[in-house]
């Protein structure tokens, strides 16, 4: 074959040069995986890319290559677009397949090698510049190739492979092109949707930049120091509507400027009256109201939901200041609403409820009258017991009748009826030890609301209980007229079917929650203020838990039982009967016998307990000067342990802290010893002065005492032993 009759050589051919743009990876297996891309961005690419001062011509090569463009590699998964550096080694990396070996942090290679499971499903390439048109010889020669085809007859000798194919794929291509298969037409149908996608993508990137953050942020506080409401609302429709659906949805690095916002918004609220109504009624109707789960409860973003929060105390906060009315549909719907997410979204999102939840919190402190009235109104305090106590009757308790041994308040009534009814309840908690401490916020506002409500209709006691009931020398409210009516829904958990519950979650509370073991204490001797029934209950749970509990854990039991065997009122006798020296098993000498032997710190604790409740309490130490052969071994008890070891070294070791239930002598111990002793001593001169009076009973109180003067004679130290007391329970146990 000579060389005219042969195709124009491969050599003389201009080459056309691609570039890579997009890589499609796949990761997995043949039946399952995952896709994803890498794309280069090519509107970067400038015009003088494809000119002759941008070639590279490798000394291997006689064909110049132009210049890849400058443009950046994206890496594009699912949602989540970032920036990639595509060097030789990512690249080999992310889409080459094969096996690497481990390296630990230090960039050490361990033998171990391993497969990618992901490699390069799909490339594209993009061509870098026309293709250069071929010369007159190339041209002539595929022209004298065409003749030679149609003139030659079928098996020539002299026809080449690769011409013969050459030119019938340009017949086909040219068959095509007649019949209208090539076409540049799209259907309109696809032609829409793309137009519909590019118009979005334009918009979403003119959207989300800096420049147009900036922009309007500086629109909506042009009218911040004009009290106009023409201007005030309209601003503060576009400021929730851009939060809401593009500012909150931000990558919290672009988000630079969110204290801004929060003081502007701020701003406009305790500004304008219009637009705190405007954003109530906004946030209270459906289409608001669709922001609030997402944004408060279920964003992940600490730094959303801390905005969210923010917002809504500054609403009400205006409402409280601008409207002041608890019968304003906007705010009393919009609160309603936040108070059902207690029934499913605070439970689904417990982690990140900590906002949704101190917003109650802060709504008190703005006004605590008007939101207690409007909490009452919208059964928050039902919500609210349902939430952290559980669903009440058979399906969260299991109740069973007292001991039969259990012996009720004396109070001049038959007690027949209500003794009756004191159940036993034993329930599992609704939530975890850890759990609830993360809801204490939620326990103090729902105690709270329980201190603001009248409890003067639903007093079970007789006697003197006209005057205010106080707690620690201070009042637990300050006017009874200004109280809130009990709503049925709290009436039957404090003192209906729910009673023995609610007591054993206020006992749970000082356990568990240093936070809320004050007002946990202070709504407990609230609800027992001249009330026999609930204070038998409550005196039932609290001794058997001062039984049961861990050692560590006595210390608050007791803090709540001084304060309940102090509190001032007809049941003040009665209620130290039962918790000193009853005939049932939980009583503190009946612990104190129980425990003397297995649980010996527990013992000593109640007997420390009973030495500085009869500093505090004038009733409880006539009462133990008419027992005092009822409690004398408890002392001599404490005596024993303090002696009957080999060594007389004091330990610093504390009997109120740990779980052991050994007894540690301890300098404390040896004080509360000489204590008792020396009790027992002023005990037995006062019978001797009082004539061998045995007994002291509420009637045996001067009527001329009031229970205000008596309850300042029983906090004055008259003597050196009282101070040696006061010393004694201000110390701490090292």
């Amino acid at each position: 074959m000579s060389s005219s009759s042969s195709p124009c050589p491969v050599d003389k051919l201009e080459p056309q040069w691609f570039e890579l743009v997009g890589v499609v990876v796949h990761s997995g297996q043949a039946n399952s995986g995952h896709y994803y891309s890498f794309i280069k961005d090519r509107q970067a690419r400038t015009s003088a890319d494809a000119t002759a001062e941008h070639l590279v011509c490798p000394p291997y090569d006689r064909h110049p290559q132009p210049a890849p463009s400058p443009g950046k590699w994206y890496k594009f998964n699912d949602t989540n677009v970032d920036e990639f550096p595509m060097t030789d080694e990512a690249l080999e990396h992310e889409c080459f397949g094969g096996t690497y070996k481990i390296k630990t942090y230090d960039g050490i290679s361990y033998s171990d090698v391993r497969h990618r499971y992901w490699n390069g499903y799909m490339l594209f390439y993009e061509a870098m510049y026309p293709p250069v048109a071929m010369d007159t010889s190339t041209a002539a020669a595929q022209e004298t190739l065409k003749r030679k085809e149609s003139s030659s007859s079928d098996g020539s000798l002299h026809e080449d492979k690769s011409a013969r194919h050459l030119s019938q794929l340009e017949a086909l291509v040219r068959k095509g092109e007649r019949k209208g298969l090539f076409t540049d037409t799209v259907p309109c149908r696809i032609q829409k949707m793309v137009h519909e996608d590019n118009l979005r993508f334009m918009i979403n990137r003119a959207k989300y930049c800096p420049q147009y953050y900036e922009f309007v942020l500086q629109l909506v506080a042009s009218n911040r120091h004009f009290n106009n409401p023409k201007l005030a609302v309209p601003s503060v429709q576009l400021a929730i509507s851009y939060l809401f659906n593009t500012y909150l949805h931000l990558k919290p690095s672009l988000r630079a400027d969110v204290n801004q916002w929060r003081d502007l918004l701020e701003c406009y609220m305790n500004n304008s009256r219009e637009a705190c109504a405007w954003l109530l009624m906004h946030l209270s109707s459906p289409d608001g109201a669709r922001y609030l789960s997402p944004l408060l409860l279920e964003c992940p973003d600490f730094q959303v939901r801390e905005f969210m929060f923010a917002l809504l105390v500054f609403v009400f906060r205006g409402f409280a200041s601008h409207i002041r009315s608890p019968d304003d549909p906007a705010a009393n719907d919009l609160l309603r609403r936040l108070l059902l997410f207690l029934d499913k979204e605070v439970v689904d999102n417990c982690k990140t409820s900590m906002q949704y939840l101190q917003l109650y919190a802060e709504l008190l402190e703005v006004n605590y009258s008007l939101f207690v009235e409007m909490l009452l109104r919208q059964g928050a305090f039902e919500l609210m017991c349902r939430f952290l106590l559980g669903p009440s009757g058979s399906e969260a308790s299991t109740v069973t009748a007292l001991p039969s041994s259990h012996t009720p308040m004396d109070t001049g009534t038959d007690n027949t009826e209500s003794t009756s009814s004191v159940a036993s309840v034993c329930v599992s908690r609704r939530w975890s030890t850890q759990q609830t401490r993360d809801f204490a916020v939620l326990y103090k506002v729902m105690y709270r609301l329980v201190l603001a409500s009248n409890i003067t209709p639903h007093r079970a006691a007789t006697g003197d209980c006209s005057h205010t009931p106080l707690y620690g020398g201070d009042m637990l409210h300050t006017n009874p007229d200004k109280l809130a009516a009990m709503p049925q829904s709290m009436v039957s958990v404090l003192y209906g079917a729910d009673r023995q519950r609610f007591a054993k979650e206020l006992v749970w509370t000082v356990r568990d929650q240093s936070a809320a073991a004050p007002v946990s204490t202070k709504v407990a001797c609230y609800c027992s203020w001249c009330n026999a029934d609930y204070s038998t209950a409550l005196l039932a749970e609290l001794l058997s838990q001062l039984l049961t509990a861990p050692a560590n854990e006595l210390k608050g039991l007791f803090s709540m039982l001084q304060q309940l065997l102090n509190l001032d009122d007809c049941l003040e006798s009665a209620r130290i009967m039962q918790a000193v020296d009853s005939a049932g098993t939980n009583s503190l000498l009946a612990i104190i016998k129980t425990c003397s032997s297995t649980d010996s710190r527990r013992a000593y604790q109640c007997v420390k307990f009973l030495v500085l409740l009869s500093h505090k309490s004038s009733v409880a130490k006539a009462f133990l000067l008419e027992q005092s052969e009822r409690w004398q071994w408890a002392v001599q008890w404490l005596r024993g342990k303090m002696t009957d070891n080999w060594t007389t070294v004091y330990s610093h070791v504390s009997n109120e802290t740990g779980t052991s239930k050994l007894f540690q002598r301890t300098f404390s111990a040896k004080d509360t010893l000489e204590e008792a002793h020396a009790l027992l001593k002023h005990l037995e001169a006062d019978g001797a002065h009082n004539g061998g009076r045995t007994a002291l009973k509420p009637a045996d109180i001067p009527a001329d005492i009031t229970p205000t003067q008596q309850q300042q004679e029983n906090q004055q130290p008259n003597t050196e032993q009282d101070i040696k007391m006061d010393e004694l329970t201000e110390s701490v146990d090292e």
